[in-house]
């Protein structure tokens, strides 16, 4: 099923995943999706608090770093900005939208677990020439999902480290990752220098000027078909 995102003409098209109980986001968040949230012309719902909303694109560089925008995903989000977003959409669309859980990631990855062979699934360091590529044109696993692997590294809903809640953890590896580490199991935690170049404070409130890696995507914990 699609949900349409608030003030765009664009929508998330969402797959039932049994195994992690919830709707999961066919592929990984694009620019097209993520940039109506960045926009002051979007209004916020009732009772939203605007600081809740990201500022626009660092211009630190480009911000989509010369890969492309529209259908490439977003990338250079922080965790608080991919959390953010999933809070407004829980508020426009009335549906608790967020972040994979562990949990949850390992029902969506159910089947790539024993599957020998990621190479077509996946955008790797053997195929990829050092960027993102348009998402879902790689196949799609065998619950419809598409980049779950490679690409671009996705935020998870947990800390990489429990004693430490302010390090995101990140699942899958990217289009830097070399083919034979790919793993629906291979994680890392987030880098603070990735947040150096920020000209902001607190850096890294909503953009990652370093995080060239990584991008998310959303579930949607709404009632099964």
């Amino acid at each position: 099923r699609e949900v349409a995102v608030p003030g765009s003409d664009v929508a998330i098209d969402l797959v039932w995943v049994p195994e992690a109980d919830a709707w999961v986001s066919r592929t990984e968040i694009t620019w097209d999706q993520y940039l109506p949230f960045c926009s002051w012309d979007t209004p916020l719902p009732e009772g939203v608090d605007a600081a809740s909303r990201p500022s626009e694109p660092l211009e630190v560089e480009p911000y989509d770093h010369g890969f492309g925008k529209g259908a490439h995903p977003a990338v250079g989000v922080s965790w608080r900005g991919a959390q953010s977003y999933a809070e407004w959409l829980s508020a426009e669309l009335g549906e608790p939208f967020g972040l994979p859980t562990a949990a949850e990631w390992e029902g969506m990855t159910v089947g790539l677990w024993e599957q020998a062979e990621l190479e077509p699934l996946a955008w790797h360091a053997g195929n990829a020439v050092d960027h993102t590529e348009l998402v879902g044109t790689r196949e799609a696993s065998a619950n419809g999902l598409h980049d779950l692997v490679g690409n671009l590294w996705e935020y998870g809903a947990e800390p990489f480290d429990p004693a430490d809640d302010e390090v995101p953890v990140l699942r899958g590896g990217s289009y830097r990752t070399p083919p034979d580490r790919l793993s629906p199991s291979l994680t890392r935690a987030f880098d603070y220098d990735w947040l150096l170049k920020d000209p902001t404070f607190p850096p890294g409130r909503w953009w990652v000027p370093d995080g060239d890696e990584v991008g998310f995507r959303l579930v949607s914990r709404a009632p099964g078909p």
